[in-house]
């Protein structure tokens, strides 16, 4: 998830970024798990780094309905905290001031219709 958020935080302040698209990896899993994925993980990833970042209205219209949802139907009270605490006010505003490409564009290179 943080190479995602490296990439999207460059892109925010102006930095190039080179994505090269042939390069393969992979992970080796095991068959078996002896214990459960539920990806809630990279959904505290995800909220922590996209509220750290888009200001709060677009954070709230684009990307906390998907959040909420996965947090009710996870039942992850730390997932709620994330979507709900004021620690990412001060840091988002910080962000804010170091912008130097707009909410709007950077959801425009993600693919994202805003």
């Amino acid at each position: 998830m943080f190479d995602i958020d490296l990439s999207i935080a460059a892109r925010f302040c102006g930095l190039p970024i080179h994505c090269d698209a042939d390069v393969k990896s992979a992970h080796w899993y095991r068959v078996k798990r002896p214990y459960t994925m539920s990806g809630r993980w990279k959904w505290w990833a995800w909220v922590e780094c996209y509220r750290s970042m888009f200001r709060p209205e677009i954070f709230a219209q684009v990307f906390e309905p998907a959040a909420r949802n996965i947090a009710f139907k996870l039942k992850d009270p730390m997932l709620a905290w994330l979507l709900e605490t004021p620690r990412f006010i001060p840091i988002q505003a910080e962000f804010e001031t170091r912008k130097k490409v707009d909410d709007k564009e950077v959801l425009n290179w993600l693919g994202i219709k805003y």
